[in-house]
């Protein structure tokens, strides 16, 4: 399995896999972050999901959102487009085919003062049909 995978992953490119994903979380935090029309914004991140996440991954993700009642892309149950400017991928040193997506936002803390909070994701990527797309969370 470990050629398999070894086969996929390692002709990954590193800057289009950073772009992509970069792409991705633009549009996804900002899609889901569209308080308009709930259903419409539900259906646009589906296609997200299903353009930039392979199979096994989308069902990872609705068992994660059954477990934690939060989306995993994001890590959270809130987004907004401004949450994409923050965005920092950085490819795994050890792990070629690891990725890890973080962002930060400013909430307000219980002392009514803003403080900045990191969300962390790891991911695996694959290349699948010629596309680079996340196969897991991690």
């Amino acid at each position: 399995m470990a050629n398999i995978l070894g086969a996929q992953t390692s002709s990954l490119d590193e800057k289009r896999t950073i772009s992509t994903l970069k792409t991705f979380y633009t549009a996804y935090m900002s899609t889901f972050s569209d308080s308009g029309n709930v259903r419409q914004s539900e259906r646009r991140l589906e296609i997200l999901r299903s353009k930039y996440c392979t199979a096994k991954c989308r069902k990872q993700y609705k068992k994660l959102v059954e477990e934690t009642d939060g989306d995993p892309i994001i890590q959270g149950q809130d987004s907004a487009p401004e949450f994409a400017k923050t965005l920092s991928i950085k490819r795994n040193i050890k792990e070629s085919s690891v990725y890890t997506v973080s962002y930060y936002y400013f909430p307000l803390g219980e002392d009514g003062k803003q403080h900045k909070e990191t969300i962390t994701i790891k991911l695996l990527m694959i290349k699948e049909n010629g596309n680079v797309k996340i196969d897991a969370f991690l």
